[in-house]
């Protein structure tokens, strides 16, 4: 279905792949069962995670730089600096990258493709997509409104708004974490369960931010503690 939806330059390219191989890991996990597709998620985001660790963190969208970060001291803030993800080839044309890196750029669209899904939730993420190709069939059908088929090309901002609209979530600076800024977080946990309070007390450190491949994140994070009476989720 997402061969009606082409890529409106070639850094969007990410969005058609990531969401192609999304829908075929729904098919795969509804044929062959959750743990063989939870085997493939596993391998596929192992292959990411080792790349970025050797080469440099994947920027899957580099043709906009992310939006800076809020300042609370005085004054105008600088321009953002363009990131150099010290790759030996330009990131900037398709023509240049090695067909390595873009091989692991789809997987890991894919891995940012069921992100999403967790942060906006199953069937509105369906919806979204569902309302992309509903717009790019009707385009496809308009062979006299030239000025439709701009609904066949899909772009990281247009898919952006799209969520707006349909969700009423901005996913701004989901997309500038994840798609315009490459690397990945790397989380060291450790707990001790607190007798007296009858409590896991758990440590969650960031301390490979300074390696190749891994940043620091900041924002939400799911943990699930497995205990005797069930499973308890916290974020």
């Amino acid at each position: 279905c997402m061969e009606m939806k082409q890529p409106k330059n070639w850094s969007d390219i990410w969005l058609p792949k990531g969401i192609a191989t999304y829908l075929t890991g729904l098919y795969a996990k509804k044929c062959f069962g959750n743990n063989a597709y939870r085997e493939w998620i596993h391998s596929e985001l192992q292959e990411v995670v080792k790349y970025e660790e050797q080469f440099g963190g994947i920027i899957m969208d580099p043709s906009q730089a992310p939006a800076p970060v809020p300042s609370v001291g005085p004054g105008p803030q600088p321009p953002p600096r363009p990131v150099d993800p010290g790759f030996y080839f330009p990131i900037k044309n398709l023509h240049t990258l090695s067909p390595r890196y873009i091989e692991v750029m789809r997987k890991k669209a894919h891995l940012v493709i069921r992100m999403l899904e967790h942060r906006i939730g199953y069937e509105l993420l369906l919806q979204v997509l569902n309302k992309q190709l509903s717009l790019a069939s009707n385009a496809a059908g308009q062979k006299q409104s030239a000025g439709l088929w701009s609904h066949m090309l899909i772009s990281t901002n247009v898919f952006t708004k799209a969520i707006f609209t349909v969700t009423g979530k901005d996913m701004a600076v989901f997309v500038d974490q994840w798609v315009r800024t490459g690397g990945h977080a790397k989380f060291h946990l450790s707990f001790v369960f607190n007798r007296k309070r009858n409590t896991v007390e758990l440590e969650i450190r960031q301390d490979a931010t300074q390696q190749r491949g891994i940043r620091k994140y900041v924002g939400p994070l799911l943990v699930t503690i497995q205990e005797l009476d069930g499973t308890f989720k916290q974020i």
